[in-house]
């Protein structure tokens, strides 16, 4: 190609690159204020400044698939009927490993046929590192979920953890916490308890 070929292709090329770039940004842009803005509409921020990012109208959630701590295939469908209080997480993030005792805590508390947290890890060595993991900190409630896949970040529409969903009886997700959160503390535990009232079947 001649050098005056070049000068032409190559403004193009580089034009082509910016409008991609461009397009990547407003895309994140747009995936970030669609997960963290959610809507208007929060529970009183409690004295641990917690607060639930809350839709005004509970949303659908695609089929989220991982496997337990048997290497069986699981999704959230099989928790129908309780209130799940999902969470992403990873052992390789500090503010995880923080949470993940209240966590630990709340389960032991609220856990039962009418509620479950589901801590889902997104460590692709799979449920050896994770059992590692409980066994260090000494968590005893929590079962081991793993999508070393990591598709569930995607469908869910996250991109940071940790994160946590509430997602009421009916499968439908009422509202979500970006960053950690002192999950088994009064003002936490009376928000989620609030929000079992009021789930769907």
């Amino acid at each position: 190609m001649s050098a005056r070929s070049w000068s032409v292709v190559l403004p193009l090329v580089a034009a082509a690159a910016t409008m991609t770039g461009i397009y990547a940004y407003h895309r994140l842009a747009q995936t970030q204020m669609e997960s963290a803005a959610l809507s208007s509409v929060k529970p009183a921020t409690s004295e641990a400044g917690f607060s639930f990012n809350a839709y005004e109208t509970p949303r659908k959630l695609p089929e989220v698939s991982f496997t337990n701590g048997s290497g069986e295939t699981m999704s959230l469908s099989d928790f129908r009927g309780k209130t799940v209080l999902l969470n992403l997480w990873a052992t390789w993030c500090v503010p995880c490993r923080e949470e993940m005792p209240t966590l630990d805590r709340l389960q032991a508390v609220l856990g039962g046929e009418d509620f479950a947290v589901v801590a889902l890890s997104l460590d692709q060595e799979g449920a050896a590192v994770v059992k590692d993991f409980y066994d260090e900190l000494g968590l005893k409630h929590l079962d081991i979920y793993v999508d070393d896949r990591l598709s569930a970040p995607a469908l869910l529409g996250v991109i940071g953890v940790p994160a946590t969903l509430l997602i009421d009886g009916g499968g439908l997700e009422i509202g979500r916490k970006l960053g950690p959160a002192e999950w088994d503390s009064p003002e936490v535990v009376a928000q989620i308890r609030s929000y079992m009232g009021s789930s769907g079947d």
